[in-house]
């Protein structure tokens, strides 16, 4: 599990949409669960922090229908909202 997640976690932080998807698919049906929604192995970051940075709308979507908790902050004391760079990812902020 562990060299799974480790070869995918560089894919995902260069902002791989299909690969968070399969992810979160994977997890939801249970045919691999990560570990941990809250985990921060994502460069000291959340998946939901990662989807709101690339604004990947529909992963915020269904992250948020997981009860991710949207107040967890990364490795430098920010929420998933602060991640949101620019006008086309602060539309994730209407979910």
């Amino acid at each position: 599990l562990y060299e799974h997640y480790s070869n995918i976690v560089p894919q995902i932080m260069r902002g791989d949409k299909s690969l968070m998807e399969k992810v979160l698919h994977d997890h939801s049906t249970g045919k691999r669960e990560f570990c941990c929604l809250r985990s921060r192995c994502i460069n000291g970051s959340t998946l939901l922090h990662t989807a709101c940075y690339y604004g990947y709308q529909e992963i915020v979507k269904d992250l948020l229908q997981m009860r991710v908790d949207v107040n967890l902050q990364d490795y430098k004391g920010a929420s998933p909202l602060h991640r949101a760079k620019d006008h086309q990812t602060m539309l994730v902020s209407r979910i």
